[in-house]
This record gives C-alpha cells, structure tokens and sequence, in this order.
C-alpha cells in the first residue's frame, strides 16, 4: 500500500512538472522526502568503509573489493564443464579434464562432430600443398639466415608475388636490433622449436575448424582449443601458411608485421611487435602450455526499449586513474575495445588499446583466423588466454620490457582465470554524430550484449565478476568519454554488475566520473531515466544548432552544453519513472507518467514530454546551454 502511494505522488508530480517551476520545486522535495525514507538502502556506513584514503589515485570502492568470475575447483563444477565442452566446438577430449593424472600431458584432438557448413582449410588439409610446406620448412632447420626465412615465406605463395617486398623489419630485428647471444638462441634453439611445432599440425588438429560466422544461427557456439594447438596455429600464422579466406574474416599471416610498409623503415613499432611475437614462441617451444581457452561469439537475444528500464544504477563502482584494464589480477570481465575485425590493426601498424592486448597476450590472435567480423547485436569472448609480455607506452612510445609470469589462476578445467571481451564501438565523422538516438541506442546494445545480456532474476543471484573498462570508443573514433561511461554504466546494470572504470592518467576524469555516478545513486536514478536525459540531450543539441545558425558537424565538446551537468538539471527537475524506489518490488514496472504502465510510454510520445520539458526550462531561465561550464 505504502508502495503504491508513493508511486501515485511521483505519478501526479509528473504530471503537473511542466505548469510552474514552484510545480517542479513542490513536487522535488516531496520526492526528495520520500527517497529519504528508503536510504536504508544504501546505508551511509558502507559508502564510509569504501572511501579511499586521502589524495588516492582511485575512487569509490576499493577494486579488490569488487566481485571475480569463479573458477572451476570442485569436481561437479568441472563435470558441469565438461558437459559444456561435448556441446560445444572442442577439438580436443574434453573427458581427459577429469583425469587428474593427464595433468602433465597434451590433450589430445577429437573428432569434431556435426560440422558447421562454414570450415577452415588448415593447411594440411590439402596433401599435395602439405608436402611443399613440409619441405620448405625443413630446410630452415639449420645454417640459416634471415634471408632463408624470407624465401621459406615467399614460397608458400600467400603474399603478393607482384610487389615482393623486403622483410625489412624481420631481418632488421635479427641483422641489427638482437644481440649476437639473442640472435644464436633464436637460430638454436627457437626457430627449430617453431618448426616442430607447425609440423605437429595434423596431430594436434586433425580436422577442420568450424568458423565463427555472423549471425545467430550460425555463430553462437563456443569453440574451445588447447594452448598448444593454438601455439600451432600461430606459428604458421608466423610462416605465412594460411590462405587469405577473403570477405569478413580478418587475415593472420604475420607478414603485416614483418614489412614497414609506407612508414619509416625500419618500423620501430612493428620491431616492438616482433619482439613481443618471438617472445611468446620462445615460451610455448620452451615450456609447452597446456591450459584450454575458449572462445565465444555472442549475440544479443532482442533489442530492449531502454526508456522502460526501471533498474539503478550499479551501485558499485572503482575508478582509478592509474593502472590498466590487464593488470586487474584476473577474474574481471576485461574489455577490449575492438574493431568489428577482430585485432584491428595488430598485424600491421596499430598499437592502440586492442592491438596492446594481442601483443601481450598472442593467443588472442587466434581469434582472426576463426572469427568473422562483428555485427552491431555481436560481441566475442576469449577466456582462457595466457599473458607472456610486459610492456611500457602507447603507440609510437610501445616498448616490449620482459618477460611476465601470469599468476591468475587456473581452473580443474585448464582455463585461466582470464576473461576478454571484444565490443566494437561506432567511428563517428563528427562529435555531434553519436548523439542520435540510433547511435546511443547501438551503443546501448553493444555493451549489454558484451557484458552478458539482461539478467534473470528469476535464475536466483548468480554472482556475476565485475567490468575492467575505460574510455571506449573514444580518441580516434571521436566518442564522448562522459557518454560512453553512462552507457557501460546502464549496461553493467542490467548486466547485474559491477564496474571498474580506468581512466589511464586522467585524474580530473577520475574526480568527474565518481562526482556523476554518486549523484544518480543518491537519486535513486534509473537506467531509464539515465537514457530519457541522453535522449533530451540530443534533443538540447539539435535546438542549440538551430538557435546559433550553425552546422551540426562543426560543434564539439568543447562548444556543447556539458553532459553531466545537463543531467544532473535534468533529474533535478523531473520525477516519475526516472526514478527507482528501493523499497518496492525492482521486478515490478513502476508507474510513469500520467499514471501509464511504462509498456504505454512510447505510444504516448514521450518525445513530446521532453519537448515540454525544454519549454518550460527555457522559459523559467533554469537551463542556459552557454552558461554551462566544459571539461
């Protein structure tokens, strides 16, 4: 009963917002009022206990107090897996998990069963081609030189014979850059290792592979290989042994990092790369991994109509200034902010976020060679991988260190506690280009589907690890990083999890972030209230184009009104289903305006109701975009 009032007072606040701002003001602290009575909620203590000390790097709660993905321990966790394994694409026996005396031995293939239509030519699918790749990597064995490499490569015929070009950066590395006792070790020891391992193929993976394709039907079913079969795989990624599929698939032949191309020769960026490449192939020839790693393709179930969302905003979160998303400790769900082609430019140039990742961690570059490029509704997710590299800098400034020694631990399933997804973000022509409804909405879905979908309440509360992210989508791709935290933000939500946010050297962002997401929490915003105050926002921005006479492309950041600030106006001076009420039912809709179930709000026209927002923001001289303050 007491619910229901509560709801009928928010209802007829919303009603009657736009008469007056003495209206609006009334109808605010009567809510105000009645928030207050549910702060129990959210109780004041346990924000205290999570304060960090004072002038930290980070804020909000402390990052090893936020959950973990769990591992397989016991034995009916890894019999559940196993189950997992047989319905899955595992090219390996996944009843030798089980077995703990196979602990120290390779896992060996299986046949795969019920085929996919889409497959993989491996390249010793085709005997006569098999045999020329035999011979010619034989003949790298001993008394060799950078040069013999080249021709090994040439010869396979997967390059461009009409250019040719020099090996620059391969034979820079091993002619120039190498000390004389590096370069011996790689000759010795190193690159007969490789060669065993490329020659090893049929026994590690006797069939063909199913592809990852696009689309529901098709791509949805996990694929899982063991790291020694991927080590296989990668290094005859390294002597250019894979046919060019052609259409949506990325390529994986190393010969993008080999060759400097139009830059400066040689590459100090692809040398960077090269070291971090033999580096994880003096590892896997060394001491052969047997760790398991899967890789997922997951597709959106349905679209959801984000203005009905009732649930809050996670109320967990850490944002730290320094650290990185890699360096979290392991169980985290870890974002890779991702081409639609899986490793971007990895193989070539690139050495931003994701091409980072898949230097440190070269098991990722699997991912290329069996993965189709992501649709908006699509996410991928990598878990199992090793990390072999540390590093230090960003893209021209991207230094290998050393060696790194992964201590996230490992399941009795093989898998490590290591666990990527790869999310795509839009690359927009202009700042003002992601604020349509269209672009905030897929970038809405594209999150959600990373983080996990919308949860079951009713499958219980399954605990769920939380979110290592940042700054997705912008930079280059000219995302708004105050959009995209609120984006992720509402995600996560209906994810069930929590987040923790680096900003990576930015502490005023740092300051910002927490200042906004302690104000929706105090509010008891919803995620539907946080997407109506985006959808006024862009409203805000098509009218301050139109009343400065000026185009859409030309406006920025800088000339906007603030994000944050208009929300905080926004939620200041609007009640109703914005809003969530702790001590009611979460599951039930609440009421929205006019009393009207919210499945009714978009036949109403809600875009009306903000519109009468703006006027009478406008008209009680509350909401002046040029007075607002930029980041």
């Amino acid at each position: 009963m007491g619910s229901s009032s509560s709801q009928l007072k928010r209802s007829s606040s919303m009603s009657s917002r736009h008469k007056s701002r003495t209206s609006v003001s009334r109808t605010s602290s009567l809510n105000n009022r009645q928030m207050s009575l549910t702060s129990a909620a959210r109780p004041a203590q346990a924000a205290a206990s999570r304060r960090p000390p004072p002038n930290a790097c980070w804020s909000g709660d402390a990052l090893d107090s936020l959950p973990k993905q769990k591992v397989a321990a016991t034995t009916p966790e890894l019999r559940h897996v196993i189950e997992e394994f047989r319905s899955n694409w595992t090219l390996f026996n996944a009843n030798m998990l089980e077995d703990p005396n196979s602990a120290g031995k390779l896992l060996r293939p299986r046949l795969v069963k019920k085929m996919e239509p889409r497959l993989l030519d491996l390249p010793h699918a085709d005997a006569r081609r098999w045999k020329h790749v035999k011979a010619n990597l034989n003949r790298l064995r001993s008394n060799v030189t950078s040069e013999d490499i080249e021709l090994a490569i040439y010869s396979f015929g997967n390059l461009d014979h009409f250019h040719r070009p020099k090996l620059d950066v391969l034979h820079h590395l091993l002619n120039n850059h190498w000390p004389r006792e590096k370069v011996e070790r790689f000759y010795r020891d190193i690159l007969p290792g490789m060669i065993r391992l490329a020659l090893s193929l049929p026994d590690l993976l006797p069939e063909q592979i199913p592809l990852l394709s696009r689309g529901r039907q098709a791509g949805c079913r996990p694929l899982s290989f063991t790291q020694q079969q991927v080590a296989s795989l990668l290094t005859h990624a390294f002597f250019c042994t894979f046919v060019f599929q052609g259409g949506q698939y990325p390529s994986i032949n190393f010969n993008g990092i080999f060759v400097s191309g139009e830059y400066q020769r040689p590459c100090t960026r692809r040398i960077e790369k090269l070291k971090c490449i033999l580096h994880y192939m003096d590892r896997v020839v060394t001491d052969a991994p047997l760790g398991v790693i899967t890789i997922s393709r997951k597709c959106l179930r349905h679209g959801v109509n984000w203005s009905e969302r009732t649930e809050p905003m996670p109320d967990r979160l850490h944002v730290s200034s320094t650290g990185t998303i890699e360096d979290t400790g392991g169980g985290f769900l870890e974002v890779d902010f991702a081409n639609k082609f899986l490793g971007g430019g990895a193989l070539g140039h690139g050495l931003m976020q994701q091409e980072i990742r898949f230097m440190i961690s070269p098991e990722l570059i699997v991912t290329r060679l069996v993965t189709e490029c992501l649709d908006d509704n699509e996410a991928l997710l990598i878990e199992g991988f090793e990390r072999f590299s540390d590093y230090s800098g960003y893209a021209d400034s991207f230094r290998w260190i050393g060696d790194h020694k992964d201590s996230r631990p490992v399941g009795l399933d093989r898998r490590r506690s290591s666990h990527l997804v790869a999310m795509d973000a839009v690359c927009f022509r202009s700042w003002i280009e992601q604020f349509s409804v269209y672009n905030i909405e897929r970038e809405l879905h594209k999150a959600l589907v990373a983080f996990g979908d919308v949860k079951d309440n009713k499958s219980g509360a399954q605990q769920h690890g939380a979110v290592a992210t940042g700054n997705w989508g912008c930079g280059a791709f000219k995302g708004d990083v105050r959009l995209k935290f609120l984006i992720q933000l509402m995600a996560c939500s209906l994810a069930g999890r929590p987040v923790a946010y680096f900003t990576f050297g930015d502490q005023l962002l740092q300051k910002r972030l927490v200042e906004m997401h302690q104000f929706l929490i105090n509010n008891n915003v919803t995620v539907g209230g946080v997407y109506n105050a985006l959808i006024a926002y862009a409203d805000e921005l098509t009218l301050t184009v139109r009343s400065h006479h000026t185009r859409r492309q030309e406006m920025t950041a800088q000339s906007a009104p603030d994000l944050f600030q208009f929300v905080i106006y926004y939620v200041q001076s609007t009640r109703g289903p914005s809003f969530y009420d702790p001590a009611a039912n979460s599951n039930v809709p609440m009421l929205s305006t006019n009393g009207k179930h919210p499945e009714r709000i978009a036949k109403t026209g809600q875009s009306g109701e903000r519109q009468n927002w703006q006027k009478s923001a406008k008209m009680s001289g509350q909401w002046i975009p040029e007075q607002v303050q930029h980041t």
